[in-house]
């Protein structure tokens, strides 16, 4: 989709841009890099450098849209945003994007990201008993075996008494949190497919994400009068960071060619 976006922007100024597959590649590589690293740099985010959840969510989301509203706006069907389904997904979205930062104040982001991976087996398990969907063949087997691999990881002594799990008050909450944030994320994948039933353009579903992160992160971080003077601290590598690597995440997951 992304290819079709970029040519029509380019064509416009009478030249072609092609994008090669090792590009993508590239992208993805990167993209799911911070993926991966997003709950340790949100965990270090919050227990090192001690900045308030929701405006680091709304701060680095604000720098995403500054930079794809120069690219994306002129392209926007303003009716697009009469559909139902476009509400609904920005709404899990939101409650996704907190509550996935907020689960690594409490935990390891190791526990959280374990939980986050199992978000495949969610939605396979939501799409068979809400949409009817069959269940792919040993889909039983591979999630207890996904579970047992989260167990083993999450157990702190395996060494003559067996599997002992040593979790504190604060390991719970923030894997009770990753727990919601994974069933949103699953909810969140199912929307995003049904935002496409709908004719909702990637472009729209882009720039909705962004912003309900953006904007409503940061006017709730106002309302709980949260200290932004503490982001002046930190403010040039997390700039590098939060925000390339939002940026380079969330495009990949709406627009990247199938087959790579």
């Amino acid at each position: 989709m992304i290819k079709e976006f970029m040519s029509q922007l380019s064509s416009s100024k009478g030249r072609s841009l092609q994008i090669s597959n090792w590009t993508w590649i590239l992208i993805a590589l990167g993209a799911h890099t911070g993926w991966g690293a997003n709950p340790v740099l949100g965990r270090y985010l919050q227990t090192v450098s001690h900045l308030p959840t929701l405006s680091i969510i709304g701060f680095g989301n604000l720098i995403d849209l500054f930079l794809i509203t120069l690219v994306i706006l002129p392209h926007l069907d303003i009716r697009m945003f009469r559909q139902p389904i476009l509400w609904l997904f920005t709404i899990i979205v939101f409650f996704r994007g907190t509550t996935n930062l907020l689960s690594t104040r409490f935990t390891l982001a190791v526990y959280v990201q374990l939980i986050n991976l199992l978000t495949p087996f969610v939605v396979a398990l939501i799409s068979t008993i809400f949409l009817r969907e069959k269940l792919p063949r040993y889909t039983w087997r591979a999630i207890l075996l996904a579970l047992f691999g989260a167990l083993l990881m999450t157990s702190a002594d395996m060494n003559g008494g067996g599997l002992k799990i040593a979790l504190g008050k604060s390991d719970w909450i923030g894997i009770g949190l990753a727990c919601i944030s994974t069933l949103f994320l699953a909810f969140y994948m199912i929307t995003a497919r049904y935002t496409i039933k709908y004719a909702v353009s990637g472009e729209t579903v882009l720039f909705s994400q962004i912003a309900t992160l953006a904007l409503a992160n940061t006017a709730l971080s106002f309302l709980t009068q949260e200290n932004w003077a503490q982001l002046a601290c930190s403010i040039g590598w997390y700039l590098g960071f939060m925000s390339s690597w939002s940026c380079l995440v969330q495009t990949w997951d709406k627009f990247s060619p199938s087959g790579i």
